[in-house]
């Protein structure tokens, strides 16, 4: 995603921690051709590190001011023209116009935002047992979950020593390892940085690993898997894991597996959503399941979720593959608001927001039930004259792996838009 950066943090406190020296390799790549011809790219890091803990960092002070000094990142490309223009008039069929009857509780708890340095901010943040971890473009800070201030505000290229802060991070509680997951991409080299903490502790130290990807890795989402840390991103790698065992070992040679999924229907933007561990772990050898939208506007035969799955062979990684499983068409839906990436009105500025249209909205949740998994999963749509609601929708298997979707809706119950929610 695009990112300016700012010079709106500035230095206030040094500690003498010293800094932990970063282990530079040359990182080995091999290139496999698997049963079905895929090419197969198996890196081990390009850098691995042992931070000394966040809270012996140097901490920065946050000041909302303009840009002074801007770079931009932005690998996205022109959305490309629709080739189905009277798919646009499709009349969504599940949408709910009026108010809910009942609402949800307010909130328990709310934390204030970070300002970063950077726009747009990109705001990720998880949740874990004690502790909420915010972070932005590009800085990180740590709350206790009663809404306290646990820690200051850190810059995020400190975890990786030399990195240039490009931004775009993602914030994972892995509850199933009661750990921290961060990452951030790196523009010039092109690299993938992500950091485990060695504890439960997001104040403690981290394992600090970068890997090299071949194309800028923009727009990157990640999951938690049986074995894996699974991503997609908008670029050629659209199905990776990276060994997750090893990096909660603190493994320098932890792998990364990529490869391409086949048959992706885009509107422009690429982003097959990783299936993400939200319940308990799946089985031993379940595949990772990813999760694509595909727009009839934009060449696919129907509005549908096309779903792949990835099995990962850390033994022979040779063996590992990603495959078209299964695809479900949907209720009609128009992903097409507006022209380019500035689609959503804010009030008292001519500047619009990106909808983020196109693509299912970050995360793809996977719980295990009795006699079930579902996996909920949503998208912005067009509901009338741009006015974006949010669709929403449950699949589920009956733990066989043949999905169906449950159900389904778009909320759109006014003239407000809606979109970037988190379904759960």
């Amino acid at each position: 995603m695009s990112l300016i950066r700012t010079t709106s943090l500035s230095l206030v406190i040094c500690t003498t921690a010293a800094f932990a020296q970063q282990q530079e390799a040359a990182p080995t790549t091999q290139e496999f051709t698997n049963s079905l011809g895929q090419t197969v790219t198996v890196t081990t890091p390009t850098s691995f590190l042992i931070s000394p803990p966040v809270k012996d960092w140097p901490h920065v002070e946050e000041r909302d001011s303009r840009a002074e000094e801007r770079r931009e990142v932005d690998e996205r490309p022109e959305r490309p023209p629709v080739v189905n223009p009277a798919a646009l008039d499709e009349v969504d069929p599940v949408v709910q116009t009026t108010p809910a009857s009942r609402m949800m509780h307010a909130p328990s708890v709310n934390f204030p935002g970070s300002n970063g340095t950077g726009y747009p901010p990109d705001p990720t943040g998880a949740a874990g047992t004690d502790y909420y971890v915010q972070a932005v473009n590009t800085s990180y800070k740590v709350w206790h979950k009663t809404g306290v201030s646990a820690s200051a505000t850190y810059n995020l290229s400190t975890l990786w020593t030399g990195s240039t802060n490009d931004g775009d991070p993602i914030v994972l509680y892995d509850r199933h390892a009661d750990r921290w997951f961060i990452s951030q991409f790196n523009d010039n080299p092109n690299r993938m940085l992500i950091a485990v903490s060695q504890t439960n502790d997001p104040l403690g130290s981290y394992y600090a690993y970068s890997f090299s990807f071949s194309q800028f890795p923009d727009y990157p989402k990640f999951s938690v898997w049986w074995d894996g840390y699974y991503m997609t991103s908008n670029s050629t790698k659209t199905a990776v894991v990276f060994e997750r065992t090893a990096m909660l070992a603190g493994d320098p040679n932890a792998r990364m597996v990529a490869l391409s999924a086949p048959g992706v229907v885009s509107s422009g933007f690429k982003c097959v959503m990783p299936a993400d561990a939200d319940g308990d772990l799946p089985p031993d050898g379940t595949p990772c399941w990813f999760f694509n939208l595909e727009d009839n506007a934009w060449g696919a035969p129907a509005d549908r979720i096309k779903i792949y799955r990835m099995n990962t062979d850390w033994t022979n990684v040779a063996n590992t593959t990603v495959v078209q499983h299964q695809t479900l068409n949907t209720a009609a839906f128009d992903t097409n608001i507006g022209t380019g990436w500035e689609n959503i009105a804010q009030p008292n500025t001519t500047q619009k927001l990106d909808a983020g249209m196109g693509y299912m909205y970050f995360r793809a949740q996977h719980t295990r039930w009795v006699d079930h998994n579902s996996v909920m999963l949503c998208h912005g749509t067009d509901v009338g004259g741009d006015h974006c609601g949010v669709r929403w929708y449950e699949l589920r298997d009956a733990n066989d792996g043949n999905w169906t979707i449950y159900q389904q809706g778009t909320w759109a119950p006014d003239a407000a838009d809606r979109f970037q929610p988190a379904s759960a």
